[in-house]
């Protein structure tokens, strides 16, 4: 079995046993980008009512290349891609310590379906959005002069409701099991249904994760913050994309 996400994936068997599965040489398997073009900016001011430009760019995403047999979890945006194909899992049961951090998985889950999302070009021109909504669990800062000079705007997350952004998913068990050197994995079903998003409001684009503007790909008021690091550390935005 082959990890072919960002990180290291650590698995609890059921017999008290722990391992883990390095990232593979040949990973992460995220779909390319196969064209990239700049959208424009949205333009926002800032609490001393000055004038922000974020820049946006259009993406069109690609297929991504995978063993036709050999077991590999790969990031949830490509299991949907490639729902319903037989090799492909995503980890799955997560364990978490006291504090609520991710400690390592049960098991591994097959994405079977997922609702295909919309690819009509969109209506919604950038320089139209005039304000900006953040819908993930944190605040979004724009650095748009490099990580250095700290952030130029920042907006808080009104992400009340935890659901928001999120897909529909259904759970199955089923008797399945994948064998690796390590020990036995059992193996779950999930389906994916529509993401849970307000409807599209004029002059209002919608921050959101990578996965919710891919599950819903197409809406153009949907923006993805371009991670900015320091030190290694992803610290804010330099800019927006949207997913064709």
């Amino acid at each position: 079995m082959r990890n072919l996400t960002q990180f290291p994936i650590t698995f609890q068997t059921e017999g008290g046993g722990e391992f883990t599965v390095p990232v593979d040489k040949s990973g992460p398997a995220f779909r390319p980008i196969r064209r990239s073009s700049p959208a424009g900016a949205v333009t926002i001011r800032d609490r001393d009512l000055h004038r922000v430009e974020i820049p946006v760019e259009d993406q069109e995403l690609g297929d991504v290349d995978l063993p036709s047999t050999e077991p590999v979890v790969v990031p949830i945006p490509t299991a949907q891609h490639l729902a319903g194909q037989a090799n492909v899992f995503v980890p799955h049961g997560v364990v978490r310590d006291d504090k609520g951090q991710i400690q390592g998985y049960t098991g591994l889950a097959r994405v079977v379906e997922a609702l295909a999302p919309t690819t009509s070009a969109s209506t919604v021109k950038v320089e139209e959005l005039k304000e900006l909504e953040v819908l993930t669990p944190h605040a979004a800062a724009f650095y748009l002069d490099g990580p250095d000079n700290g952030p130029a705007l920042t907006i808080q997350s009104t992400q009340s409701d935890p659901s928001i952004g999120r897909q529909e998913e259904q759970v199955t068990c089923t008797a399945e099991v994948v064998e690796t050197e390590h020990g036995v994995l059992p193996v779950s079903e999930l389906r994916y249904g529509k993401v849970n998003l307000p409807d599209p409001a004029p002059g209002v684009g919608l921050v959101v994760s990578r996965i919710t503007a891919g599950a819903a790909a197409g809406r153009g008021d949907l923006l993805v913050p371009v991670t900015v690091a320091k030190n290694g550390r992803p610290i804010g935005a330099s800019g927006l994309n949207r997913i064709r």
